[in-house]
């Protein structure tokens, strides 16, 4: 059976096998019949054979057990059941540590005095010296362990600086961290439970007659955004003013915008009897401008002078968003293009 056992996660292939060659090897004299480690081909688990029968036999039998301890050793369940078997077994045991773990976040487990950092050359001469007497071996001289120690320290530092491991905690940091999640949840509850009393707050406004105020409320207490409420007052003037004929639609263009689109020959003739119906009501008079008097016009304008006020109250991050939904439209009310694109009246 094996001297020594190496406990170790696979994800650590890398530095368990710099560990083993340039520091027990190499560095140290031991020859590779006498390691058992599981992720190096030739000293691990004979092919046939169980894997986990193999494991046991190997931690039992062997004189020394090194546990390279890395966040990855910590996550796997495998390896910490090795862990416990070496403390319960009578086996000498050494702990060895590899960045980013420290004396800081090894759990209680954890610390115990012969605990050694793999990149430490003091920490790697312990080592060696602890080897040496307690399985009574002859090791290279000292100018060759010097040599591929510094080796060894320098490749596993290039591996460290190569590899990405999930920080450690210390324990009075997760328990900070798990303090400020219960606590976030709790803010959570109560934001959810005001939210839902704001929901039937509103459910009872809407029952008023005055959408104004609904409106301004539902936008104050970030029920709807800016521009939702924006495009919605859009929508509802776009449906009042195309419930107009179209001659009288072209017509109000002009009195709210202060432009001068006149009616064509052709559209003078095509529209001729809605011209007359709209002069008979009093819509616009015989010059074909618009009475301002009149109850529904009186009305659309009295529609448009609010969504005046809403639109220049609109704060500089909505228009941008608008400007860039509709990068084809000049954002100006008295724009054409922006009564067809954004208010989608029919002119």
């Amino acid at each position: 059976m094996k001297k020594i056992f190496i406990s170790h996660c696979s994800k650590d292939k890398n530095i368990a096998d710099i560990f083993v060659d340039k520091i027990l090897e190499n560095g140290m004299g031991f020859n590779h019949t006498e390691i058992f480690c599981t992720s190096i081909e030739g000293l691990g688990i004979k092919t046939g054979k169980d894997w986990r029968n193999s494991i046991q036999e190997n931690l039992l039998n062997a004189k020394v057990i090194i546990l390279l301890i890395t966040p990855n050793y910590r996550e796997s369940e495998i390896c910490l059941t090795e862990m416990g078997a070496a403390w319960a077994s009578d086996k000498f045991v050494i702990p060895i540590i590899v960045p980013p773990i420290d004396f800081e976040n090894l759990s209680v487990v954890y610390k115990v005095k012969q605990a050694l950092n793999i990149t430490k050359g003091p920490d790697l001469d312990t080592l060696r010296d602890d080897l040496k007497e307690f399985l009574s071996i002859e090791q290279p001289p000292t100018s060759t362990w010097s040599t591929k120690k510094q080796e060894g320290i320098l490749l596993i530092n290039n591996e460290l600086e190569q590899t990405t491991f999930n920080s450690p905690l210390l324990r009075k940091e997760f328990d900070e961290l798990n303090r400020e999640l219960l606590e976030t949840k709790q803010a959570l509850k109560s934001i959810v439970k005001e939210k839902q009393q704001l929901l039937e707050y509103c459910k009872n406004l809407e029952k008023t007659k005055d959408k104004e105020v609904v409106e301004d409320i539902k936008q104050k207490s970030g029920l709807i955004d800016e521009y939702e409420s924006f495009i919605r007052h859009s929508e509802e003037l776009g449906d009042t003013i195309n419930n107009l004929d179209f001659p009288i639609r072209k017509i109000l263009f002009n009195y709210l915008s202060g432009k001068k689109l006149s009616l064509n020959q052709n559209e003078m003739r095509e529209y001729k009897s809605k011209l007359q119906e709209a002069m008979a009501d009093d819509i616009i008079d015989e010059e074909c401008d618009i009475n301002i008097n009149h109850k529904k016009i009186s009305q659309i304008i009295q529609q448009w002078n609010n969504y005046e006020k809403f639109f220049n109250k609109l704060k500089d991050e909505t228009i941008s968003i608008i400007d860039s939904k509709f990068d084809d439209v000049t954002i100006s009310i008295d724009n054409l293009t922006f009564w067809r694109e954004i208010l989608k009246v029919k002119i």
